[in-house]
């Protein structure tokens, strides 16, 4: 009994769009079923099981049990901070390297679909896998820590969690598109990954001088701290508040380092096509 996969049409050529709608079918249902998915899966729940056990492994004091200000605390530090950048790592470095490293990227490159289109579609698939994640957490996290603080407003008012999600989700497009590209064009891309990661998103992005500026985590701030009132977790580390760009600036941003991941990504392919052809 085989696998019923969807097969490539026998079109000469395929656009950007439809052949990564192709990918997509090829590929998605694997990643879902992945151990990548698995393990993403365990480290979103580690926000979850730690408010979950407030109250029967630890108790807070009066003070601390506010819903708001716990939310901005660990969403920031776990959700923005930690969790949207590393499984997006995870899921991104991925998307191409397990191609090259399991020898079937002659499969993908010599496809009848555009390398702009294979580099969208395995973009696409770790993007919605990395939200997907992101976003479920989320969503029980809110409940969770509703239940169990003095929040029981995080119920009904969704501000903060919709500030959260779109940062992350933002955030989570544009490092998937990198680590993308990563995975094109280096061996051993996660660990490579993990160590940009840990320097320049994590202790870079959190030295309060202007060179956080040049970070993507920095951009994903923006689009927090803007969509809302000001995160005290955050009056420390980012350089000056009131100069801060508009979410729109940083839309800006995030969208063209996607772009050029992307193209690096597709231009990696290409190059692999040459590699192939000689």
């Amino acid at each position: 009994m085989g696998w019923n996969l969807p097969t490539f049409p026998r079109a000469s050529g395929r656009g950007p769009i439809s052949g990564a709608w192709i990918i997509v079918l090829l590929f998605l249902p694997r990643a879902l079923r992945s151990g990548k998915m698995i393990l993403a899966l365990v480290l979103a729940a580690m926000p979850i099981l730690l408010v979950g056990s407030i109250g029967i492994l630890f108790d807070l004091p009066d003070h601390a049990r506010r819903g708001g200000e716990l939310f901005d605390f660990i969403g920031t530090l776990a959700y923005l901070q930690f969790l949207t950048p590393y499984i997006s790592l995870l899921f991104g470095s991925y998307a191409i390297s397990e191609e090259m490293e399991g020898r079937t990227a002659v499969f993908l490159i010599t496809r009848p679909v555009s390398k702009l289109g294979i580099a969208f579609g395995k973009w696409l698939i770790a993007a919605v896998c990395t939200v997907s994640v992101l976003f479920l957490s989320l969503v029980v996290f809110n409940l969770v820590l509703g239940s169990k603080v003095e929040g029981e407003g995080l119920l009904t008012d969704l501000a903060p969690f919709y500030r959260y999600a779109a940062a992350c989700c933002a955030g989570a497009l544009v490092y998937t598109a990198v680590f993308s590209a990563l995975g094109a064009w280096v061996r051993k891309a996660l660990l490579v990954g993990l160590l940009i990661t840990s320097v320049w998103e994590v202790v870079v992005a959190n030295v309060p001088a202007p060179v956080q500026g040049a970070t993507i985590m920095y951009y994903c701030r923006v689009i927090l701290v803007r969509g809302g009132d000001s995160l005290t977790v955050l009056d420390e580390v980012i350089v000056d508040l009131e100069a801060l760009p508009g979410v729109g600036s940083a839309l800006l941003v995030l969208g063209s380092v996607l772009f050029v991941g992307l193209l690096f990504t597709a231009f990696a392919l290409r190059f692999r096509e040459y590699s192939v052809e000689q």
